[in-house]
């Protein structure tokens, strides 16, 4: 049915709520997805539950989780980090890979930053060579810090301190 009321007096939907939103990948999702998925990435982590999710990304489908994993489960799973399957154990999800992913890229910047020896997998170097963080020095044949990587380092200490 028709409102009879003037179309000025009809109560409207702003226009945001109206059309999906549009992720910066150019994927249109609905506003409570992007909500989620950018709540998820704002959470602080302990030592403690880093070393949960590591654990978690070595355990086995049928292995049994430690206590350090079993204390953290709840609050991991709740910010989707972790998932538990239908038979009860654990699995890391995308964005628990991902996060992984970043700490080890931060410490490996850190631990080349100090001037340590370090043994980094392929993808990190990778990754940290494309956003031209790190170089490889042609005399020694070692990797080096960038002005980029120092600074983002430096924001890095300024969000973790603030």
């Amino acid at each position: 049915m028709r409102s009879t009321e003037p179309i000025a007096l009809q109560k409207t939907r702003p226009q945001a709520l109206r059309f999906p939103a549009t992720h910066p990948s150019g994927v249109r999702t609905s506003y409570r997805k992007l909500q989620r998925k950018t709540r998820t990435m704002n959470h602080k982590l302990s030592i403690d539950e880093f070393d949960a999710l590591e654990q978690v990304s070595l355990l086995g489908k049928h292995g049994k989780p430690s206590v350090c994993v079993n204390r953290n489960a709840k609050k991991l799973s709740g910010i989707k980090l972790i998932a538990f399957r239908k038979d009860g154990s654990l699995e890391l999800t995308e964005i628990g890979r991902q996060t992984l992913f970043i700490k080890q890229c931060i410490d490996g910047l850190r631990a080349i930053a100090k001037g340590e020896e370090v043994k980094l997998p392929n993808a990190i170097i990778n990754f940290l060579s494309k956003k031209a963080h790190v170089q490889l020095n042609p005399e020694t044949q070692q990797l080096e810090i960038t002005q980029r990587g120092r600074e983002c380092l430096e924001d890095i200490e300024q969000q973790q301190a603030g």
